[in-house]
C-alpha cells in the first residue's frame, strides 16, 4: 500500500468516524465527551492536505526528479 492509498483510507475513516458520531451527538453531550467530533474533524482536515502531499511525491518520485 503506498501513501496515497494510507492517507485515503485514513481520511475515509476520519470523515466515517465523524458521520457515526454525529448521530450520537446528545448521548456524547451527555457524557461529557464532544472532544471526539473535534478529534473526528481535525483527523479528516489534516487528512486533506496530506493527500495532496502525498500525491505529489508520488508524481515526483515517478517522474525520476531528484529531491536531494
Amino acid at each position: 500500500m503506498d501513501g496515497v492509498a494510507a492517507v485515503s483510507v485514513g481520511t475515509v475513516g476520519w470523515l466515517i468516524a465523524l458521520a457515526v458520531l454525529l448521530v450520537f451527538r446528545s448521548r456524547l453531550a451527555e457524557s461529557d465527551a464532544q472532544w471526539w467530533l473535534w478529534v473526528c474533524g481535525a483527523g479528516a482536515t489534516l487528512g486533506v492536505p496530506g493527500l495532496w502531499y502525498v500525491r505529489r511525491r508520488r508524481r515526483h518520485a515517478g517522474s525520476g526528479a531528484d529531491s536531494s
